[in-house]
Order: C-alpha cells, then sequence, then structure tokens
C-alpha cells in the first residue's frame, strides 16, 4: 500500500508486522496481528494516507467493501466502532503530520458519517 494511491480495500493482519508511514518515508507506528490496514480509504473514498511496508513476513485477510458492507448489514453495531476507529486514525495522522485542528477532526467525523451513509445507501433522498 503507497500513500496517495486509490484503495478498494483494507486488511487484516493475521500474522506479522507492518510500519507505517508518511510520503517522506517517516515511520509512524508499527501494528501487528489483529489490526487492519487501509479502513480509511475504504470506507471514505480518499487515496491512502499511508505508506503500509511489511517487517516481517505478514499474512493477511483482504476485506473487500462488498465484504465490509455484508458485515455491516450482519452486525450494524460494527459501525460505530469503525467510525471510532476512523476518528481516532484521523486525529494521529494530523497530529503526525503537524496540522491538528478541532475544525478538521469535526469535519473529518462528518465526512466519516457521510461515508457511511453512502457505504451502506442510507443517504437522505432528495424528491
Amino acid at each position: 500500500m503507497v500513500h496517495g494511491e486509490p484503495g478498494a480495500s483494507m486488511f487484516c493482519i493475521v500474522e506479522g508486522m507492518v510500519s507505517l508511514s508518511l510520503n517522506r518515508g517517516h515511520e509512524f507506528r508499527r501494528l501487528g496481528a489483529g489490526n487492519v490496514v487501509g479502513e480509511m480509504e475504504l470506507l471514505t473514498g480518499a487515496p491512502r494516507t499511508a505508506t503500509v511496508t511489511a517487517l516481517t513476513d505478514v499474512h493477511a485477510l483482504e476485506i473487500t467493501k462488498a465484504a465490509l458492507l455484508e458485515l455491516f448489514a450482519r452486525s450494524p453495531e460494527l459501525i460505530e466502532s469503525f467510525e471510532a476507529v476512523l476518528a481516532i486514525r484521523q486525529e494521529m495522522l494530523e497530529q503526525i503530520s503537524g496540522n491538528p485542528t478541532a475544525a478538521s477532526q469535526r469535519s473529518f467525523a462528518g465526512r466519516a458519517a457521510q461515508a457511511f451513509a453512502r457505504l451502506l445507501g442510507w443517504e437522505k433522498r432528495r424528491g
């Protein structure tokens, strides 16, 4: 996964360790088994926010948009959990990039909610 590229799926790390870095190559986090990467892009439609590099052999499950929609349909309570993860990750990225603002966090929360509505087909229809 490369910073700035489009993303059509997310990955759940089953085994191994990855490094997350911004476009400048600065590592800001390491993730291992049980973590996911690529969720922001899949859910919001935005380009990849970080580059993910394997530090060890990695086994991961690819989760497509269709699979995620099915999961949300079966377990709607997961939507709030994903929204919380998105907000935390966005705040972390803003702090790392040196651009943390309350306004952008509020704006991101609104964008995340709208993205979920679009993803699930819950947008209000205008008549």
